[in-house]
């Protein structure tokens, strides 16, 4: 365990089936003055740890510096940070469960995305086109642009895009919504 790991341990209990994060009574070398010490434990220990980020990531201060509790979750299981992404398989940012997370490369992690806000369709990959009165299937696989076809219904459309996830190797997951 390195030294990272002990000093947030320190800090903070973490529940592995909750996700939360608890703030203990901290130690007196964690501050700089015994008033930010004193202060500190009168009003924080015992309480839920973080608040959630503009994108919704839950997000932990010590001292000016942001942690997203997602990365200290990973930390406190398995005793590191890893270099690749921390994915948040059912696309809820803030569920820290250690069973929501996953080791993932970037590439894995854009594959698990939920539905973008300003889908219209309800189906990654799936929409309209007036021109032609039909539903487009398409996918982005490697940063190129696939069309999978025009369909008359968006059944079919979407059995297209589901098809070309698996085959492209999408997480089941990706496209829901949250």
């Amino acid at each position: 365990m390195n030294k990272n790991t002990s000093f947030f341990k320190d800090a903070l209990d973490y529940n592995p089936e909750t996700g939360l994060f608890v703030w203990k009574v901290r130690p007196r070398d964690h501050f700089s003055t015994d008033r930010g010490w004193n202060l500190f434990n009168s009003t924080k220990a015992g309480k839920v740890a973080g608040t959630i980020s503009e994108q919704g990531y839950l997000k932990i201060n010590f001292g000016g510096t942001i942690h997203r509790a997602h990365r200290l979750a990973w930390l406190f299981c398995h005793g590191y940070y890893p270099a690749e992404d921390i994915d948040h398989i059912n696309h809820i940012r803030s569920d820290n469960r250690i069973s929501n997370l996953r080791i993932a490369s970037r590439k894995e992690n854009q594959r698990n995305q939920s539905l973008h806000r300003n889908n219209k369709s309800g189906h990654n990959g799936v929409h309209w086109r007036n021109d032609c009165q039909k539903w487009r299937a398409m996918i982005m696989v490697n940063g190129k642009s696939k069309h999978l076809g025009y369909f008359s219904n968006i059944e079919d459309a979407v059995k297209a895009r589901i098809l070309a996830n698996e085959l492209s190797g999408f997480h089941n997951n990706h496209g829901a919504s949250t």
